[in-house]
């Protein structure tokens, strides 16, 4: 019986090494495993005996040792079958678990937990465990998947997945346990809250000093206006605000922030008195109003020729009324409204040298010397012509006529200008007798005796 048994072994040791896998004409339990090896297909007994799908317990594996998990969540690798042993009979074995031909591997540990973000934006899912091995090929467990990094991971990995039980094969691997989820970031402040980084601010923005909605770099908007704080807004008074560029110019001309443009600053005209008036001497300064580029227009002067500037200090003065009035030596007399350098017949003057004709005659330029009695250059209608005098006694310093009683002389407009002397037509008292003017101011009576 035993040599029996001991040639339907070689038997099938020969069929083995000539088919290199199982085969149907092997029966359960009549090939030994005394060195702990079976052909595929088959598990090593208890009694050292190959056997087709025997009990799990059964089962010895001396083949490749599992791996242990290591600190990383990895599942080791399941051991291979042995081959080998003598041909038995009886009941088939255990069948192997997962692994390359042995027991399943160990399944995947779970993937660390995310590590909470220092924003508030929530990290990426930790990638899944790969699945456990195959069954009969002896696939390696999954390792377990790891947690999303980044701000506040939303989960760990998936477990591995079960290997699936084949012909004969072991039992599936064990599934990875899941990953805790990561902590949450912490949220940014609103728009409108105070802050100092972009870091603070939901937005990632800090301008002006508070949270904004936008980056709000434009020159003329802000963050900080009024009632809009928060959010970037139009500057449509004053200088731009914060950091921002300032615009240009100076004084009345310096540029500010409107409602006309967010990227430029506005600029006063011409219209927009940069520079007012003045007058001094006989200079005046000129009015200048803004170029609109932020500057006031260098200072221009202008002389006022003959005459002086005005008594409040603004302009020039158009005409003369005084001689002090005219500014240039050569034309310093004031004649009729304007500056000249002699004056004419007519014109008031003080002396003979300020009158064109040499001759300053009863106040004014004369045209003649003007001395007879009854002569005046200033007789109304006729002023600056020696004209004259039609009633009364001679004026401006000349002598009087001569002549007492009703027969002085008088002027009576004798183009001669001479006196003029009643004569014998005018009754005078001479004496005990009446008389007659003589026309050389004196009364007569007959033979030229006054009796």
């Amino acid at each position: 019986m035993r040599s029996s048994t001991a040639a339907r072994a070689v038997t099938a040791i020969i069929g083995i090494a000539i088919a290199g896998c199982y085969s149907p004409s092997i029966e359960d339990g009549t090939l030994s495993c005394a060195d702990g090896r079976c052909p595929r297909g088959f598990m090593c007994g208890s009694d050292k005996l190959c056997h087709a799908g025997g009990p799990r317990d059964a089962a010895i594996d001396l083949g490749t040792e599992s791996h242990a998990v290591d600190s990383h969540g990895d599942a080791g690798a399941g051991g291979s079958a042995g081959v080998g042993g003598s041909v038995g009979t009886g009941k088939g074995g255990a069948g192997g678990v997962a692994g390359t031909s042995g027991a399943a591997g160990t399944g995947g540990v779970a993937g660390t937990s995310g590590v909470a973000g220092t924003t508030g934006v929530a990290g990426t899912s930790g990638a899944a465990g790969r699945g456990g091995g195959s069954a009969g090929t002896g696939a390696i467990a999954g390792t377990g998947g790891s947690a999303g990094a980044g701000r506040g991971g939303t989960g760990g990995g998936t477990g591995g997945i079960a290997g699936t039980t084949g012909r004969g094969g072991g039992a599936g691997g064990i599934a990875g346990t899941s990953g805790s989820a990561g902590t949450d970031g912490a949220a940014g402040a609103a728009p409108g809250t105070s802050c100092d980084v972009g870091t603070q601010c939901a937005s990632g923005f800090c301008v002006d000093g508070v949270c904004c909605n936008t980056s709000c770099t434009e020159r003329c908007k802000a963050c900080d206006v009024g009632t809009s704080r928060g959010v970037c807004t139009q500057v449509t008074s004053g200088p731009p605000h914060g950091k921002r560029d300032a615009c240009a110019g100076t004084g009345m001309c310096a540029g500010a922030c409107s409602a006309a443009s967010a990227t430029a600053c506005s600029y006063p005209a011409a219209d927009v008195t940069c520079r007012a008036a003045s007058c001094t001497g006989a200079t005046l300064t000129l009015r200048a109003g803004c170029d609109a580029a932020g500057s006031c227009p260098a200072v221009a002067t202008m002389s006022c020729g003959d005459l002086v500037c005005n008594a409040n200090g603004t302009a020039c003065l158009t005409s003369c009324t005084l001689d002090a009035q005219c500014a240039a030596p050569a034309r310093p007399y004031c004649d009729a409204g304007g500056c000249v350098a002699a004056r004419s017949n007519g014109a008031a003057c003080q002396s003979t040298r300020e009158c064109a004709s040499g001759r300053c005659v009863d106040g004014v330029c004369c045209s003649d010397a003007c001395t007879a009695p009854c002569q005046a250059c200033d007789v109304q209608g006729h002023v600056g012509t020696c004209w004259p005098v039609s009633t009364g006694t001679p004026r401006g310093g000349r002598p009087g006529c001569g002549g007492t009683g009703v027969c002085a002389g008088y002027c009576n407009g004798l183009a001669s200008g001479q006196c003029f002397f009643p004569g014998a037509e005018t009754t005078c008292p001479c004496g005990l007798l009446g008389g007659t003017c003589n026309q050389a101011g004196s009364c007569q009576t007959v033979g030229g005796i006054c009796l």
